[in-house]
């Protein structure tokens, strides 16, 4: 299972902004040291190595851009942040560039949403999400799993290997919202933002349909069940009589 002691921060020295850093750092901190009245959302960032992963968790954390940082080294934060008028802290694990670790370190068991990135430049990289995504799945068959799948570095678009219709078709076979973004634009940062809070989105949609199927199958085994005990109560009556 996850254990938050694994986990690395990156050294400000692997860094070209040493003020993002900096940034990072005093927010990380006070995120910690702030209270938390509310459940946790455990957010998991996915996907290959140079793909985005952390330029983009650092863009939702901080507003700002990193552009170079330790592609081997994978940190969690805390972050509260309002979904739909209702306050959520969350926790989000950004990953190192070998998924196989995510894996034999059993991360995949402690998330309940996945960020599954890619880069629109690389085709590979979106190839291995679908392998990614069919590894997870196999994991956790019946768990309740939510989803965003996000093709970054639309910016480089004239380097583009993989088509928004690609996109929207492995979406679709996941069952999830897609996004293209460039986590380097700072005029994409809302979009950036609302990709993030829509994986809690999605997480309550998935547990609200879990509950209904639930109190679906419980009601139909209750009738069942009454029925069952009304014929049994009339065939008693019928050989009494």
């Amino acid at each position: 299972m996850f254990r938050s002691q694994s986990v690395r921060q990156s050294k400000p020295e692997m860094l070209r902004h040493s003020k993002s850093e900096t940034s990072l750092a005093s927010y990380t901190n006070r995120e910690r040291r702030r209270s938390s009245t509310c459940a946790a959302v455990r957010i998991v960032v996915l996907g290959a190595s140079g793909v985005g992963k952390t330029a983009l968790t650092v863009r939702f954390l901080t507003r700002r851009f990193i552009g170079e940082y330790h592609p081997t080294l994978e940190s969690t934060y805390r972050h509260k942040t309002t979904v739909d008028d209702d306050e959520v802290s969350m926790e989000i694990l950004d990953t190192a560039g070998d998924a196989g670790n995510i894996y034999r370190d059993g991360q995949t068991a402690w998330a309940e949403a996945f960020i599954l990135v890619y880069s629109i430049t690389d085709r590979t990289s979106f190839e291995q999400i679908e392998q990614m995504w069919r590894d997870l799945r196999a994991q956790r068959p019946s768990s309740i799993v939510a989803a965003i799948l996000v093709g970054n570095k639309n910016d480089l678009k004239h380097s583009r290997q993989v088509t928004q219709n690609d996109g929207d078709r492995l979406a679709d076979a996941i069952g999830c919202p897609f996004y293209e973004v460039s986590a380097m634009d700072g005029q994409q940062i809302p979009l950036v933002i609302e990709l993030f809070r829509n994986a809690v989105r999605e997480l309550r949609m998935k547990r609200l349909e879990c509950r209904k199927h639930s109190s679906s199958a419980s009601q139909m085994k209750k009738a069942v069940k009454d029925f069952l005990t009304f014929r049994a109560s009339k065939a008693r009556l019928n050989s009494a009589s």
